[in-house]
């Protein structure tokens, strides 16, 4: 989500509220990161950091790990935002280690590479590489 398409939050808000109203928390992840994405654009850091831990809680109770590898992504995004390089890279790690075991579920070889090749994963790898740059 562009940052701007909701400079105030309030769609992330409504969506949260309404996530939470109805009880379902499968979105709540991707809202909260959302929320913290668009806080460290406004430069909020301290913010965008508490949104993000309420992300890591909301994920933490769902089965699938599939929601926390992009909540490390938005970690590591944060801690470059405050200037922790180290901590970027291990968040980073953590997403690519996450995505490494969610592809083990496929037994293809084909199909986890399509798997892990998806845009959005590669990105994963590419924002590490760069940070060896």
């Amino acid at each position: 989500m562009d940052p701007t398409a909701d400079p105030d939050g309030s769609l992330l808000a409504a969506v949260i509220d309404h996530e939470e109203a109805v009880g379902e928390r499968r979105l709540l992840p991707r809202a909260w990161q959302l929320e913290a994405r668009r806080l460290r654009s406004a430069g909020a850091i301290r913010e965008a950091a508490v949104a993000l831990e309420e992300a890591f809680r909301v994920a933490g109770t769902l089965v699938s790990p599939e929601h926390r590898w992009p909540l490390h992504v938005e970690a590591a995004e944060l801690a470059l935002a405050a200037g922790e390089r180290a901590a970027a890279r291990s968040d980073l790690e953590r997403a690519v280690a996450i995505l490494h075991d969610l592809s083990l579920q496929f037994p293809d070889p084909a199909v986890r590479e399509r798997f892990l090749a998806r845009p959005d994963r590669r990105a994963v790898l590419e924002r590490l590489r760069t940070l060896d740059t």
